[in-house]
This record gives C-alpha cells, structure tokens and sequence, in this order.
C-alpha cells in the first residue's frame, strides 16, 4: 500500500547508517519521509529511526512529523490527534520518558531546559500554540502565542520572541511582556 502523504517519497531518497550502508532505499514498496528523522512507510507502518538507524517507534497510524532537539536527547513524533515526545536524559534507558501529548498538531521543539533539566517548549506554527512540558512531572501547560524563536537564557529563563517582540514565560502563567531589562518573569525594571 502506498501512502497517501505527498512528503514519503517513492524515489531518489536513501537511508544509510554511518558506514555509509543502505538501510532503505525508497520505492514503490517503501516510502521515506525526510524530517528531523526518517520515517519509512513499508506494509503499512509507519517507523521512526533513531542514531544508526535503531527503530524508535513503530505505529499503523500515520506520522505527520518528527522534530529533534539540536541532534540531542529529545524527540517529538506527531501523530493525527497526539504528539509522542520521547525524552532521552541519561545514559540509562530505564530512565528515558514518553509523554503523550494529548493534542492535534505537528509540533517542534523548540527549547530544552539542559541546564535545569525542567522543561521542554514545542510549537505548533500553523495552530500557533506552545506547549510547555514539565520534565519530572509530566504536567504541561499550553498557550495561544505567535513566536519565531524561544530560547532558555543565562538565568534559566524561558524567553519568547516574535520578530522584536519579547516575553519571559513562566509555567502556569501568562507570558509577561518586555520592554525593560530582567532578571526574570517576576523581577524586572
């Protein structure tokens, strides 16, 4: 069967492990879809494939998107109707996370908490909605907000930009708006 996404390709795509051996070759068989990961679509499944080409997940539903933090420890696959994030923070697989993300959209990570170790931002541009995703509870907080870029800085601080516009997000509030110099959401001149 063959997909009916126009971004898994038939064609022209490769798949290869880092001794430059193919791993999947696209065809009328297998459809590749080039995202942060690849996903192969082959009798019917969807596969996300993780470092050398090791399955991170398998699913008959359809993958719409994959976004990877920076190449690092932190992985969304968005499904119809949930986003799969697989939390990837010791070397120890016992302690790696997934948390469902019980919402429609194609999101992207777009800041990681490696400092702290506390938070997770993913945006959704077309639905322009951020979820904040709480690392040890798994508590998640979402707004409606338009962002081009999100960035933890120096202090620790959740800093939301669109264009020249700036807002330091705390979880469970409303983003505060900056104008001034800060040192976080709740001190600031």
């Amino acid at each position: 069967q063959v997909s009916k996404d126009p971004r898994y390709k038939e064609q022209n795509l490769y798949v290869i492990n880092s001794e430059g051996d193919v791993l999947y070759s696209a065809s009328q068989d297998v459809q590749i879809y080039k995202s942060d990961l690849p996903v192969i679509f082959k009798d019917d499944q969807y596969t996300v494939l993780y470092h050398d080409g090791e399955e991170l997940t398998t699913s008959k539903q359809p993958i719409i998107s994959v976004s990877q933090y920076n190449n690092g420890s932190c992985v969304a696959v968005s499904f119809e109707d949930h986003t799969d994030l697989y939390d990837f923070t010791s070397e120890n697989d016992e302690d790696d996370k997934t948390i469902e993300i019980k919402e429609k959209g194609s999101y992207k990570i777009m800041a990681v908490d490696e400092l702290q170790y506390k938070g997770i931002v993913l945006y959704d541009s077309s639905l322009k909605k951020m979820i904040y995703v709480d690392r040890s509870s798994k508590a998640m907080t979402q707004i409606s907000i338009t962002l081009t870029k999100v960035y933890y800085d120096q202090n620790n601080n959740i800093v939301l930009q669109n264009g020249q516009t700036s807002y330091i997000y705390m979880p469970e509030k409303n983003p505060i708006y900056m104008n001034s110099y800060y040192i976080s959401g709740d001190t600031y001149l």
